[in-house]
């Protein structure tokens, strides 16, 4: 949801999004565990609340971690999520103005 206001604001073209997907999809945790990315690679995907919610769920199903530990990595991955939705919210708003005010969705 972040991109669609984001690339409209910016006036990106309608295929942005596909050229950024690949590194979203890596930075997740889905396919890779994001501990074994490298640091600088590791640090961008703890920017997503998935790395997080990934790495929970991949402790919970080893079992090698207590409970404690696996509901603390729920912590900011619940926060990344609220932050996100308010800069989500945001820029729909502004995306919605600048629509309104321009009589289109065209620059």
């Amino acid at each position: 949801f972040l991109f669609a206001p984001l690339s409209f604001l910016v006036g990106a073209q309608g295929g942005f999004f596909n050229a950024i997907m690949p590194l979203g999809v890596v930075l997740s945790g889905f396919f890779y565990p994001v501990a074994l990315l490298p640091n600088w690679f590791e640090w961008l995907a703890r920017l997503l609340p998935t790395a997080w919610a990934m790495e929970a769920l991949i402790w919970s199903i080893n079992g090698k971690e207590d409970l404690g530990r696996v509901a603390l990595n729920w912590l900011p991955a619940v926060g990344l999520l609220v932050l996100l939705a308010a800069v989500e919210v945001a820029l729909f708003l502004r995306a919605e103005r600048r629509a309104r005010l321009s009589g289109g969705l065209t620059e």
